[in-house]
């Protein structure tokens, strides 16, 4: 009988607590298990490049092949990992019970690094409507007008309501603290919506103080998967960087 099945016949590595399927990330620290998941996201668009250039049937199209599915099965496994210690930080605050209240700060993140990529002044409804539970808000708001457009101005108005309306639903204690401005990068957010650092800190503190997740990263991909925003945060330290037209980073404490 094999008493470690269960953990994959590694039980230094893997943790299998349900016994249903073993986590191979489970005990590396979150700072750690970010910087993975970022080397991860970006060995894949070179491994797509080299497998499109490579001659199938080749030994080299074969290498990357298999490169290719181990990385897709490291980001499965890290992307189960991040879910879970996700579920397990809202169980143990309660007011990441409150219909997760770092949504919305996600949306404004999407919005945000939508419109700086294409840096735009307006967007279509479709395309606004495909962003979020926030966006599908802001899009149909619109459509009541007749419109077929939303503007930044538009836009950001509607989401200071929307963020009003949010923030009066959570724990009072809470709410005051941005009301004061003690959560100063939520409070910021509000005085512009669709700045993406402010958006990236809004979200970063929001996971670290209402939801204890201290380091983070959320990235935009072009169409050949590659990473040409991204936000991360760690140790109260928020930063954006941005690729294409030229470089720029940055970085604030929240």
């Amino acid at each position: 009988m094999n008493l470690y099945e269960y953990a994959g016949s590694n039980p230094t590595r893997y943790v299998d607590p349900s016994g249903h399927e073993a986590r191979p990330y489970a005990n590396l620290p979150q700072a750690e298990l970010i910087a993975l998941w970022e080397q991860i996201i970006y060995a894949r668009p070179r491994l797509e490049t080299g497998l499109a250039l490579a001659r199938p049937g080749s030994p080299e199209h074969g290498k990357f092949s298999e490169q290719r599915k181990q990385v897709e099965e490291k980001i499965r496994q890290v992307r189960q990992e991040l879910d879970v210690r996700q579920a397990a930080q809202a169980q143990a605050c309660p007011a990441a019970n409150v219909a997760d209240p770092c949504l919305i700060y996600w949306d404004i993140l999407n919005i945000a690094g939508y419109f700086d990529v294409v840096n735009s002044a307006i967007a279509s409804i479709e395309t606004i409507a495909t962003i979020g539970s926030l966006g599908s808000y802001a899009a149909a708001k619109a459509a009541t007008t007749g419109a077929k457009e939303v503007t930044k101005k538009g836009l950001k108005q509607v989401i200071i309501e929307k963020l009003k309306e949010q923030v009066k639903q959570l724990p009072a204690h809470i709410t005051e603290l941005i009301e004061k401005g003690q959560l100063k990068a939520m409070r910021a957010i509000l005085e512009d919506t669709l700045d993406p650092l402010r958006a990236c800190c809004a979200v970063a503190e929001c996971e670290t103080v209402l939801k204890g997740r201290g380091t983070g990263i959320w990235v935009r991909t072009n169409a050949l998967d590659r990473v040409i925003r991204k936000c991360t945060w760690s140790n109260g330290q928020c930063s954006y960087k941005r690729w294409g037209w030229g470089h720029a980073v940055g970085l604030l404490d929240f």
